[in-house]
């Protein structure tokens, strides 16, 4: 998986790596004649959503841990629905925020082990109406495979709604690899 490291102070990202080349922790960049460095602390990861990625193709964006990672994308109709799929390998807080510029929900579903999106999934709901920004979050949520649904709150949509999703992992338990 490629990704952008951005500096979430600036709008400009640093570098473009894999995730294998980001968990060495530290990125160096030479860029118009400056050497930056992103460390974990000043940086996330940018990825943007693609299409088909719906219940029956949700789209993987690998680990989140203390890197966040930030989702860019788009619900163009009331019929799309956008569903992500992350791990977590320690029990963590975890944060899930979308900010959104029209209404849309998010839904966030812990894997019940068979590594589908199904209705025995536990799953927590953020419904606010407008523009609001919609979060989830979990205190102690366990290692394992976790759903990100971002649905139209069931108004027909006039317009296309826009939305970057953030999720964050404070590990709260060991690491298991």
């Amino acid at each position: 998986m490629n990704a952008t490291i951005s500096n979430p102070n600036t709008s400009k990202g640093l570098l473009s790596v894999n995730r294998q080349q980001f968990a060495l922790g530290l990125a160096a960049v030479y860029t118009l004649g400056t050497l930056c460095l992103a460390t974990a602390a000043q940086a996330q990861i940018t990825i943007r959503e693609r299409e088909l990625n719906g219940t029956s193709f949700p789209q993987d964006i690998g680990k989140v841990s203390s890197v966040p990672v930030r989702v860019s994308g788009q619900i163009p109709t009331s019929q799309d629905e956008d569903v992500f799929r992350f791990r977590l390998t320690t029990e963590s807080k975890l944060d899930v925020r979308l900010t959104v510029d029209g209404d849309v929900d998010l839904e966030v579903l812990q894997d019940n082990g068979d590594g589908k999106l199904a209705g025995r999934d536990s799953k927590k709901i953020s419904i606010n109406d407008g523009k609001v920004s919609e979060f989830v979050s979990y205190l102690k949520a366990k290692p394992g495979y976790y759903f990100v649904r971002i649905v139209d709150s069931g108004g027909a949509l006039s317009f296309a709604v826009n939305y970057n999703l953030n999720i964050s992992a404070t590990p709260t338990g060991p690491i298991i690899q």
